[in-house]
């Protein structure tokens, strides 16, 4: 059975695509059996064909150079329109999303795969339906998760709730990946910058998989920060939980 991590975040917007794709990208460049898994794609739409484009996943394929997978299928079992919450979705769009189902996708892709990297919709807590989030979705895969921290304003409490319920859920936690944002480099930001990694590495004892800077154009990323994506993979191959 080949290795699969959750990439969570506390918030939507926070970089997670970006992330995902430059591993991607280094996941490839060494030739290593690996695949992107997006369970629940809003915000999506339709090609001239009436085919569905997922922009998550067709970005992380595209930096590496990889064809996009058939969209829905195992990659990304349920694909919406409204960009909105995956369960306000799933009721516009009359289709209940079941875990049981995304569950069977995902145990496909781990079956051809040596590497799964599962991207998650918006925050931990973003609803799947009116009684599941995906925190639920990732204990059910029973998948170590990969928190992405934001690293700006704000970040020590986002990051100590979503850590809290992944704990909650008896959700291991493999480690934190640090993303800095697009906020001013003046002193004051530097400085809670740094206090942010400080404070959520003496409260949570989590180690610290790797740590990117900003960059204005996202598809900069796996070649900015390849030192970083290399040793961020060879932490998760090395991860044991």
């Amino acid at each position: 059975m080949g290795h699969a991590f959750a990439i969570v975040a506390p918030n939507t917007d926070t970089g997670k695509t970006q992330v995902v794709a430059a591993l991607f990208h280094h996941l490839q460049r060494q030739k290593r059996s690996s695949a992107v898994m997006k369970p629940v794609q809003t915000g999506a739409s339709k090609n001239i064909n009436g085919e569905w484009l997922a922009e998550d996943l067709a970005a992380c394929y595209a930096r590496a150079n990889q064809p996009t997978p058939p969209i829905p299928g195992d990659h990304v079992p349920y694909v919406f329109a409204p960009p909105c919450s995956p369960h306000l979705a799933a009721q516009k769009a009359q289709t209940p999303i079941d875990i049981s189902y995304i569950a069977e996708c995902f145990q496909r892709l781990r079956s051809k795969y040596d590497m799964v990297l599962l991207e998650t919709a918006g925050g931990i807590l973003s609803p799947l339906s009116e009684t599941e989030t995906m925190a639920d979705m990732i204990g059910a895969l029973g998948i170590p998760a990969v928190l992405l921290l934001p690293n700006t304003l704000g970040a020590i409490s986002q990051t100590l709730s979503a850590v809290e319920s992944l704990s909650h859920r008896a959700i291991p936690i493999a480690g934190i990946i640090v993303k800095e944002g697009d906020q001013q480099q003046d002193a004051l930001n530097v400085e809670i910058s740094k206090d942010n990694m400080r404070y959520i590495h003496s409260t949570t004892k989590l180690p610290l998989l790797g740590h990117m800077g900003y960059t204005p154009r996202p598809e900069e990323l796996p070649h900015t920060y390849a030192s970083e994506c290399k040793t961020i993979i060879e932490r998760l191959y090395a991860y044991d939980d």
